[in-house]
């Protein structure tokens, strides 16, 4: 039975092209099983840099680096993900991940965006540390050895009015 969380509830997952892909996806299909979700946007940045810089310089104008990862990631969601409701797949190209992850929550009014928490695959878990500051919505993580359940919810406090908003959501869910 679908709980309704709240109208139009959007969620954005942000996607890296690892392994934590397919287990992210083949989570948010769950939720969409049991919350009324509204829209979802699969996001992915690509780290400006150097490397980025020469294959502009380098490779023909009808190679265009964001294509091909569009079309990947276009790919490992329509392969993983399940759920019946609408989404959208965004590339970006930043320095810092986080603040784009940070402006498409705002202007999109996103309710949850939702990470991977990874413990063996590589990664350090920085963005999610430097988002839970800049974003105004609640977080997910995901660890990597998630079964398609939702029994513990672990709410971190520092016993602000966010950690009390944090809490509020915490029961929504638990229901």
């Amino acid at each position: 039975m679908k709980r309704k969380i709240k109208d139009n509830f959007r969620i954005m997952v942000a996607l890296d092209l690892s392994n934590m892909d397919q287990i992210l996806l083949n989570y948010i299909s769950y939720l969409t099983e049991i919350w009324n979700v509204s829209h979802i946007d699969f996001i992915h940045n690509i780290k400006q840099s150097e490397l980025h810089n020469i294959l502009d310089d380098f490779v023909e104008d009808t190679f265009h680096l964001e294509d091909i990862i569009e079309r990947e990631i276009t790919r490992v969601v329509k392969k993983n993900f399940t759920g019946n409701t609408t989404y959208e797949v965004h590339i970006a190209s930043d320095n810092y991940t986080e603040s784009i992850l940070s402006f498409f929550a705002s202007e999109n009014k996103i309710d949850l965006i939702v990470l991977g928490k990874k413990s063996e695959l590589q990664g350090t878990g920085g963005v999610s540390l430097k988002l839970v500051n800049m974003i105004d919505c609640h977080m997910l993580l995901v660890p990597e050895e998630v079964e398609s359940k939702l029994s513990n919810i672990l709410v971190p406090t520092d016993f602000t009015a966010n950690s009390a908003k944090s809490f509020q959501m915490a029961l929504t869910l638990q229901e």
